[in-house]
Formats: C-alpha cells, structure tokens, sequence
C-alpha cells in the first residue's frame, strides 16, 4: 500500500458550509476542511453501498494526513466514519480528531486519537431537532487508539456488523513501511441499557441501512484533512 502524497491528486468540494454531497460512490480522493469561523467543506455521504441481503459487514479502508495545526487543544473538531448510515444521524463507526474537551474522550491530553461511536435518530417531522438524535461514544481500551501526530501519514480500516459490533485499526507509514499504532479495538454499540447522550427515549436501529458517511463536525479553524485510497464494501 503507497503512501498518499502530501498535498497532491485531491479535490476540494463545493457544498456549502456544514452540508454534506450525497455521491455514489464516494470519491477515492479529497480534502475535508474547516475555514476561518469553523465551518466545514468536504462532507460526504452515499445511501446505497449495496444491493445484496446476503452480506451483514460493511468495510472501510482509507490513508489520511492533516495540516499541522489539526489536532490540538484549539481545534475541538473531529472526523467520523458512519457505517449503516441512512440520510439522518444514523449508524455506527469510530472516528478521528479532538474529543478530549468530552467526558466520554480518551482523556484531556488526548487531543489527536481515535474512538468507537454510535449514532441514531428518527427523523420525524414532529420531533424537534434538539431532541432528536442520540449518540453514544465509548473509551477506555477497546476504544480508544494511539495518540495521533498532525500531517503523519495514516491508513485506517473500520468494519461495522448488523449486530452493532464495530471494529477498527489504525497504521502509520514509516519509511514506507505500515507499522501499526492503534492495533484492532472491537465492541459491540448502542446496546440495550447503554446511557446515551441526550439521554431519552432510542430510537429503533435500522438494520436494514446501507449507507456510509464520511465527514467532520464544525470546530476549530483554518484546518485541512487529506483522504486518500478511499475505498469500502461489504462481506
């Protein structure tokens, strides 16, 4: 596997500030990015990764690096990977970036990492938005991964199963070599009985779901991610 080339072969997307393109498939190549006020270009998503019924994994392999201010204590942002995802706040991955300023982070000191997430909300029309959605982040060390270095170079892979099991990796090239730093993290999400944030009623998972979301939240300022060999599928 090559590593991607600083600052070479990506596109930056025209979407506006904090949507995201609906593209199938997803671009192999691009930059995700905020500006000046936090706002983010670059999101993207597809609804329909799939056909069969015969397949219960989804798959995510992807190399990524960011601009040398990413990461920090002064850019609360980070980057999610949502499998099973469907046109709502739905589906279960990890993500990238700053969630330590959260008490569900891997720690105050932990500004550049990686974690498992779940996402779900129903949608409706009659339910207003603040209390629509849930979301359940997890630490401790089946989540968790190494701390991350601005503008290193990543590869990351993410499986996701319709049992809500997520598991992920992370590797870094190193004189051309992929060494691993974060190795398989696996548990299994949005379980019965879990406290999720807001904490009311969950909505139904859909299992049935076979999209993919990739993109960050607003925050921070003036920050570039590059992806790179973006690629995905079932098994």
């Amino acid at each position: 596997m090559q590593e991607p080339d600083k600052l070479d072969n990506y596109s930056t997307q025209s979407s506006g500030p904090n949507e995201s393109e609906q593209k199938c498939p997803i671009p192999t190549n691009f930059t995700i990015y905020g500006d000046s006020s936090g706002q983010v270009f670059g999101n993207y998503y597809c609804l329909t990764t799939t056909t069969s019924n015969t397949v219960n994994t989804q798959w995510v392999g992807f190399n990524f690096y960011t601009s040398t201010n990413y990461g920090t204590q002064q850019q609360p942002t980070h980057n999610i990977i949502v499998p099973f995802f469907k046109q709502v706040l739905h589906g279960w991955g990890a993500f990238f970036g700053n969630n330590s300023q959260s008490s569900d982070g891997c720690g105050a000191n932990m500004t550049f990492t990686t974690q498992i997430e779940g996402r779900a909300q129903t949608g409706l029309p009659t339910v207003p938005q603040s209390q629509d959605w849930q979301s359940k982040t997890y630490n401790g060390p089946n989540s968790c991964g190494a701390e991350l270095q601005p503008y290193h170079s990543y590869h990351m892979d993410i499986q996701a199963n319709n049992n809500t099991w997520v598991a992920y990796q992370v590797q870094e090239y190193q004189n051309g070599n992929l060494v691993t730093v974060t190795p398989w993290k696996q548990l299994q999400v949005l379980v019965p009985g879990q406290k999720w944030n807001p904490p009311i009623l969950a909505p139904n998972l859909d299992f049935s779901a076979k999209g993919l979301f990739i993109g960050s939240v607003p925050g921070g300022s003036n920050w570039t991610i590059y992806i790179s060999n973006f690629s995905y599928g079932w098994f």
